[in-house]
């Protein structure tokens, strides 16, 4: 991110304007920063269902933001980066594609944030761009971090209406949000006072 930041910078003193395929770069580096590192897997295998969900080393599936990472709020500034990225391109005058909004998503997919990533297909659909079976999986993947299963099978049901077909990344992020919301409501119901 910092070398194409640079090379943005060279590019306004050589009076030279980025295009949609440079700032689609330093969006997908954004989104890729290791601080969004994500695998559907981490926080299911060998999580400690009994372990206090506020230690800063628990290790407990729950909704919002990556269970897996216990550093909120540098997850949340490498989304407003991704988010402030896209602003920047829209006021630069370049018009976000497909590309553009596949980072946003992929950024709010990692943290959880359903409704985001909801909005952020919505603008991809007032602006004419065509969801795609990848569009709606990173929304799933939003839904599978935030043990949102109600909302996953919503959006599978969205898909079907809108006849985009499912792939095996769909049904992973389907059965991801199976098994969170299953050890979710196991955690809450191992908890004596609730």
């Amino acid at each position: 991110s910092d070398a194409i930041g640079g090379l943005m910078e060279r590019m306004g003193e050589a009076g030279v304007k980025p295009d949609a395929f440079v700032f689609n770069a330093l969006l997908r580096s954004e989104a890729a920063d290791r601080s969004l590192a994500w695998h559907p897997d981490e926080d299911v295998e060998g999580a400690d269902l009994g372990a206090d969900p506020s230690a800063d080393t628990a290790k407990v599936p729950s909704g919002g933001l990556n269970s897996n990472y216990t550093h909120a709020e540098e997850l949340q500034n490498a989304v407003i980066r991704v988010e402030e990225m896209m602003r920047d391109m829209v006021e630069s005058g370049v018009d976000p594609d497909l590309h553009s909004f596949m980072a946003l998503l992929t950024a709010y997919a990692k943290v959880g944030d359903v409704a985001a990533a909801g909005d952020a297909l919505a603008g991809m659909k007032a602006r004419g761009i065509t969801l795609d079976t990848w569009a709606f999986n990173a929304l799933l993947q939003a839904c599978a971090t935030a043990s949102d299963l109600d909302s996953a099978v919503r959006i599978r049901n969205a898909m079907r209406t809108s006849d985009i077909a499912p792939d095996d990344i769909t049904f992973l992020h389907l059965f991801t949000a199976c098994a969170r919301h299953t050890r979710a409501v196991a955690v809450t119901l191992r908890d004596e006072e609730d």
